[in-house]
Formats: structure tokens, sequence, C-alpha cells
């Protein structure tokens, strides 16, 4: 059977891949629009396939299971052996949780949409198995944390190292780094960024956390030295400094294409000028934000003469077009990066963003320049929407 896993985006367009079970199979495609809530919504879409397809997820079986799966041809492709011994499962006779084994093939399902070299998908298998995308997730963006101080929710991040095959470690204060195996890493993340409540590595306290990872009860200074520490690490600070760095790399990267309006000491954005293949667009900080359109979209168009109230320039904006982040956990930043992004090659995102369509002119084609914002006048002018 073909398995269709369809794109993010509105184009309607999905990647195939081969795939064989000893069952029927109840769907043969697979949607992430509709796990849009989730960190990963491809992933967490092909994950839930997997589980109903194995049909791991249903009660009442034998304590001993064997499922088959495979990945390409039925004949020739990469056969995947899921076993269920009491409590106990293995991949491949590798023993893992459930949810990672389930997470290890639902990456492979994907990978294998492009590459079709069964030793290349099993060596990926084998580095997400061994590895969970948990602890994959808190090495390259670090570990979330959380704690509540006079009632107030407070959202930190830990910068996580591998110090060995199955041991990370994790900087809990400044320059004071703690042991967590990778097991038990998976286990902390399965709560802080995924919000199960499993395991006891829940619930923790600064205090406890330290007394976890070093051992040993922190005195009244180091507890003291932890929580200053945290306070400078916030995640909301973080994340929205990375986006802001890569905004200002972008606009080095493109002088004549992206132009930035900045609050004071670039602690934020007011507005974005971007010069795609087919529109110049502007991109401003939403008054009514949402946690999947934080930022508003508008297209630079002639002016018509109808009395448009978004003038600007020799020209109006067109908008707010509706363009959605696919996921509801992205900051203002990363939204505005996102968006530039994307806009920059507008000849592709125009295609694949329903939206967009309506607010085009006959003249918005590739390479015009009839129609263009003085970015002269954008960088030298206070920003503001309305005749200049």
């Amino acid at each position: 059977m073909n398995l269709k896993i369809y794109k993010p985006d509105d184009s309607g367009e999905f990647y195939t891949t081969e795939v064989h079970t000893q069952y029927n199979f109840s769907h043969d495609r697979v949607n992430p629009l509709s796990f849009r809530r989730m960190h990963e919504p491809t992933v967490s879409a092909l994950k839930e396939w997997v589980v109903t397809s194995l049909r791991l997820n249903v009660r009442g079986r034998s304590e001993k299971v064997s499922e088959f799966l495979t990945i390409g041809p039925e004949v020739t492709g990469l056969k995947l052996m899921v076993n269920k011994i009491g409590t106990r499962y293995h991949l491949m006779g590798e023993m893992a949780s459930k949810d990672t084994i389930v997470t290890a093939i639902a990456r492979t399902l994907y990978k294998s949409c492009f590459e079709n070299d069964n030793d290349k998908l099993y060596s990926y298998m084998l580095y997400h198995l061994r590895l969970p995308s948990n602890v994959s997730y808190a090495l390259e963006n670090r570990a979330p944390f959380h704690w509540y101080k006079k009632g107030q929710k407070v959202d930190v991040r830990f910068n996580v190292k591998m110090i060995g095959p199955d041991m990370c470690a994790m900087e809990i204060s400044d320059g004071v780094w703690g042991e967590i195996s990778v097991k038990q890493m998976n286990i902390y993340m399965n709560y802080y960024w995924l919000g199960q409540m499993k395991g006891s590595w829940k619930l923790l306290s600064p205090r406890k956390l330290w007394k976890k990872v070093m051992s040993k009860e922190p005195s009244e200074g180091q507890l003291k030295m932890m929580k200053a520490f945290l306070e400078q690490n916030r995640t909301d600070d973080i994340v929205q400094n990375r986006a802001l760095e890569l905004v200002q790399s972008l606009e080095k990267q493109y002088p004549d294409r992206l132009a930035v309006k900045w609050m004071p000491d670039k602690k934020g954005i007011k507005a974005m000028a971007i010069r795609g293949k087919v529109a110049d667009w502007i991109i401003t900080d939403n008054e009514f934000k949402s946690d999947i359109q934080a930022v508003s979209t508008f297209l630079f168009s002639a002016d018509t003469g109808t009395g448009d109230r978004l003038t600007y320039q020799s020209g109006i904006l067109k908008g707010p077009i509706c363009i959605d982040n696919m996921t509801r956990n992205s900051s203002v930043g990363d939204q505005f990066a996102a968006r530039a992004l994307a806009l920059l090659n507008d000849n592709i995102t125009i295609k694949i963003v329903n939206t967009i369509h309506r607010y085009l002119s006959d003249y918005h084609e590739e390479g015009q320049d009839s129609c263009r914002i003085d970015f002269g006048m954008f960088r030298m002018n206070d920003w503001k929407i309305g005749s200049e």
C-alpha cells in the first residue's frame, strides 16, 4: 500500500511511501493539520497511524505480541519487528518504551519518502530508537523546566550535553552540571515538554531538581544562586532573542530585499518590509495576537483610487492576510522570521498558501518591478500605515 503523507500546508500535495503489515489498513493517508496543537504535527500524525495499523492500542491482547511492518516493497523492503513481552516493548530486539519505538518507526516512515536505501533507513531508525526524540530536542533546544514563584509560573531552559553513550549532563546553575541518564532525560522531557503526568520527574521545585541530579540537598546559598541563574534563562527571553538574532542575520544577508523597523535597543520588531520575487510585503506585530497568528501580513499593491484606508507610500496595503502557523508554540520573533523566509520566496509560498491568491493583481508576477516599496523611505521614516 502507498501511504500518503500530506504536506503541512494548503497545497493538498503529499509524499508517499510503500508500507506493508499483516493487517488491512484502516486508512492510507496521514494529515498533520489534524495535529497542529502538537510540537511536531507530522510525526504525531504518523505515530497515530503506526499505533492503529499495528494494533498497539487494542486492549485485552495477550502479553506476547509480535507485529511486523515492511517499509518499501514487500519482499525487498526494510522489515521492522515490534515485540511485547509482558509489559516490555522491543523493536528489532532492542528494549525501549512504547512511545520511543512508535516515534522511531514514524520518523523512519517519513524518511523513507526521500530515501530507499535499507541500510540508511535502518541506521536512521536505530539513531532515534537509542536517542529518543525528547532527548534530541533537549540537546538542540535546551531542556524546559518550570516552577511557581508567588503563584506565577516561571518557564526556563537548561543547557543539556551528552557526556556518554547513555548519559547526559544538565546545567542547573551557573557552571553547575548534574548527571541524568538518557532514559531518565526522556522521562523528564515527557512531563516538562510533552506535559505527560508520568514518572518521578514531574512537579519538581528547584530544590528537588537539584537533589535529583546532584544526589544531595543544595545549601541555601546554592539554591539562591540556582534561582537567580534560572531567572536569567527564562524561556520567553531565550526563544525571542534567538528569533531576533535570526532576523538580524537575514537583514545583513539580504539588505536589498529585507528591511526592519526595530524597537529601541532591538528588543522587538515594529514592522518588516520584504521584497519577494512576485510582490513586496509588509509584516507587522499583530495587535490582536493568537497562538498561530501573532503577526499580520500585508501585500503592497497599486493605489486603485477607490479610497482604500491602508495607503502606504505610492500604493496601498492589502490585508491582513490570514497565514497561520502549523504549530501553536512559536514566539512573535519566530513568526516574523518564518514569514520573512517564506515571502522572500513568495513565488513558492503563493502556491501553497491559498489565502494569498485573492489579494494578487494582474501585475503581480515573478520579476515585476512596477509595483515595489521604496526601501530607503521605509528605513528612513517612522513606521506607520497611512499616506506619507
